[in-house]
């Protein structure tokens, strides 16, 4: 699935020791979904906002489901369908990682809000967040009609309006690409208030589910290793996708 996986052995509080192997990459691109579980090739859908985003690349609005990039609109009850399709597929257990596994993947060994620093260190090579760019709107007919006013940390620019291929950014310690933007991502989990318990709402189809990570659309303190968004499992949503882990004794 366009890298080589990364194993990761997890043992966070409220897990049970589990060696994984993560995919390497931010999360699916459209292709790879399109091509594995999709009768024919995914739309090439722009952003539908009434936040402008419309304006751009000609008007048809910014790109969100070119090939290379992560496959967003994808519900929590879709993933885990890609998942249980997969496994059947490779006769291996995959899965969406539960948001425990997931926050000690991305931390990759560190303490601090994100695995790069702090909230003001320069994320322009390491994530793909709300900057400068994002800011601004892109509006080619008359430039300054409409003033940027877009919420993002204008210190920084990753260069983005929205999302980026797929593996554009630097990868974590632990060799796994944009765990913070770019897009976040469905956990397996239920969202509970902490202390979590283990095996709590995982994998189960009733509640809201856990996400993880932040997008473009996110400043820094969004994207946060530890900060929590929740949706219906039935939502699909224009700045969320997936990534799978594999559960195999054999690793």
């Amino acid at each position: 699935m366009q890298r080589a996986a990364r194993c990761v052995s997890t043992a966070p509080a409220a897990v049970t020791t589990t060696r994984l192997k993560f995919e390497a990459v931010s999360i699916l691109t459209t292709a790879v979904t399109a091509a594995c579980a999709s009768p024919g090739p995914l739309p090439i859908r722009g952003l539908e906002t009434g936040e402008v985003y419309q304006f751009g690349d000609y008007e048809r609005g910014h790109h969100l489901r070119r090939p290379e990039q992560p496959v967003v609109r994808v519900s929590w009850d879709q993933a885990m369908a890609f998942c249980d399709w997969l496994s059947n597929k490779a006769s291996m257990r995959f899965t969406l990682p539960t948001e425990a596994q997931w926050e000690y993947a991305c931390r990759s060994g560190s303490a601090g809000p994100l695995w790069y620093g702090t909230l003001d260190d320069d994320f322009s090579r390491s994530a793909n967040l709300s900057d400068a760019t994002h800011h601004t709107v892109d509006y080619p007919h008359v430039p300054t009609s409409v003033p940027p006013w877009r919420p993002a940390d204008t210190r920084f620019d990753d260069g983005w309006r929205v999302s980026a291929p797929v593996g554009a950014f630097r990868p974590n310690p632990w060799g796994l690409f944009d765990m913070h933007g770019n897009v976040a991502e469905w956990t397996r989990s239920t969202y509970r208030p902490y202390p979590l318990i283990a095996g709590d709402g995982q994998g189960d189809r009733i509640g809201r589910k856990t996400v993880r990570g932040g997008s473009w659309l996110d400043r820094p303190r969004r994207a946060r290793s530890a900060f929590r968004m929740h949706y219906e499992p039935s939502q699909a949503l224009h700045d969320v996708g997936f990534r799978v882990v594999c559960e195999d004794a054999t690793l």
